[in-house]
Parts: structure tokens; sequence; C-alpha cells
């Protein structure tokens, strides 16, 4: 199963065209598929491309939930 992951968006390029870090490396990914973002919008991202919009809020709870999935069993006890 493939997710998309929540980033915020730090730039805007010609093209529609954005720059995002994920994971600690700087991307460039698509903004086309979504109404124009601003800077510091929050959007989901899969395969490079933005699929939609997040409030802040929202891309807090889905990183805090992909975490805590990722944390290894032995660590929670």
């Amino acid at each position: 199963m493939c997710m998309g992951r929540p980033v915020q968006i730090e730039a805007l390029f010609e093209g529609q065209m954005a720059q995002v870090t994920l994971e600690g490396v700087v991307r460039r990914i698509s903004v086309a598929m979504i109404d124009p973002p601003r800077l510091g919008d929050y959007v989901t991202v899969h395969a490079g491309m933005a699929w939609d919009r997040l409030d802040p809020e929202e891309a807090a709870e889905i990183l805090s939930a992909i975490d805590l999935a990722c944390v290894p069993p032995d660590a929670l006890n």
C-alpha cells in the first residue's frame, strides 16, 4: 500500500512546482493537481505530486500517527 505524507510548502516556482523537505531531503513537487497553493500550506505528497491541501492541525495528526506506526513494538513498553 502506498501512502501520501503531509509536508509544508517552502517555496513556489513557475510551472506549478513547489519545494518541500521530506525526511530531510529537499524536493521539488508538482502542485498542478490542487488549487494554487500558498507558501506555508500543508499538502499531501505522493509520487512527487501534491494531491490535496491540509490544515496544519490535520497535518500534525497524520504525522503523529505515522511516527507512532513506525515505532518498534518493543519501544512502547
